[in-house]
Parts: C-alpha cells; sequence; structure tokens
C-alpha cells in the first residue's frame, strides 16, 4: 500500500515541477520576444563605421580617427568624473555623443566607491559608466565603465562601441533563437500536464 502511495505522491510532485516549468520557460519566452524586438528595431539605425567610414561625435566635435576620438570620449569622462568629485555629487545621464547610428550617454554614480590607489592608500571615487542607446530603451555595451586611476586605452574604447553596433544583427539571431527554445521547452511541458495518476486494481492487491 505504501509503494502505491509513494508512487502517487510522486506523480503529483511531477506534476507540480511540469506546471512550474512550463511557467517559467513561458516566461523566459517572452522576456528573449521582448527584447529581440528591441534588438530587430533598431538594425535600420546601424551605420557602417567600418574602415574609412568611421565617424563619431563627442560633444559637439565629429572626429574621422578612431584614436582621437577615443581620447576625446575618455577627456568627456574623466571631467564629469573630476567635476562628480569635487561637487560631491553625481551625474545623471546625459548624452554626450554618436557613433554608428546610435547615441553615446554617460553617468556618474551618486556614490563613490572605495578602492586603493597605485600606492595602496584607501581612497574614494565616482564611478562613470557610458553606453549606446537606441529605440525602445535599447542600451548597449552597459558593462563600460571608468574608475579612479584606470588605465583605458582610447582606441580600445571606441573599437569596443564599434564591436557593439555591429554585432546587432548577431545578437538578435541569438535572442530570437533563444526565444524558440524556451518555447519549445514551454510546449512539451504542456503537453505532459493534466495526466491523472494511473492505478490497476491488481497492483493495489500485491503491494497492500
Amino acid at each position: 500500500m505504501r509503494r502505491l502511495e509513494m508512487a502517487e505522491e510522486a506523480h503529483y510532485a511531477n506534476q507540480s515541477n511540469l506546471k512550474h516549468q512550463k511557467a517559467k520557460s513561458d516566461r523566459e519566452a517572452e522576456s528573449y520576444r521582448q527584447h529581440t524586438e528591441s534588438l530587430e528595431a533598431n538594425l535600420a539605425r546601424v551605420k557602417d563605421t567600418a574602415g574609412d567610414k568611421f565617424v563619431m561625435k563627442v560633444r559637439a566635435s565629429d572626429f574621422a580617427k578612431r584614436e582621437d576620438a577615443g581620447r576625446a570620449l575618455l577627456t568627456t569622462l574623466k571631467r564629469m568624473q573630476a567635476s562628480a568629485q569635487e561637487q560631491h555629487v553625481g551625474i545623471d545621464t546625459m548624452k554626450i555623443g554618436e557613433i554608428g547610428g546610435f547615441d553615446l550617454m554617460a553617468k556618474v554614480d551618486d556614490r563613490p566607491t572605495a578602492y586603493r590607489d597605485e600606492n595602496g592608500k584607501q581612497t574614494a571615487n565616482r564611478v562613470v559608466e557610458w553606453w549606446l542607446a537606441g529605440d525602445q530603451k535599447l542600451s548597449m555595451g552597459r558593462d563600460h565603465a571608468l574608475r579612479f586611476g584606470d588605465d583605458v586605452s582610447p582606441m580600445g574604447t571606441v573599437r569596443a562601441l564599434e564591436n557593439a553596433v555591429q554585432g546587432l544583427a548577431g545578437r538578435a539571431e541569438v535572442t530570437r533563437k533563444a526565444e524558440q527554445e524556451a518555447a519549445q521547452k514551454a510546449r512539451d511541458a504542456e503537453s505532459r500536464i493534466g495526466g491523472k495518476f494511473n492505478s490497476h486494481r491488481r497492483d493495489y492487491d500485491r503491494v497492500s
């Protein structure tokens, strides 16, 4: 009898797990769908900056050379950081340039972050972040941040922004595939939900 009860408990536990799996997969599919649509909606904004086609705006100045653009960008970011540190306040999100058809945004944190300088002395400064912004609240490259004393390459900074723009189509394809996979998991789980626990009298007689 106990074996039968355990089998029934396992059945209903499995049904509960399947419902949980379906709900989770549905949420993931919807999240991927929204992100994919956001990425695809911005594809028309992409401008080719390869080779001699490169152009980038920092503040009111246009640059045709990556190194110059990178230096101007880092100078702007460091000035924002220094200003925030001197006034003991953060700086809200603001547009500081354009590249590849997207707006270049930046902000400085409200709260200072503690760190140790090159001499091992503990001090603090506010982190400045920058990223690209597009339509439908799309943001790219939010992992870019400048802390006090960071040695950041002007050329590398610009290349990272270019890669974010040029990789937009690829990311849209990846998230669309992830959406399809999550939706398939939800369908698989749904197909197994609703089954009733089946027991046979002879089984009951045997285990009781």
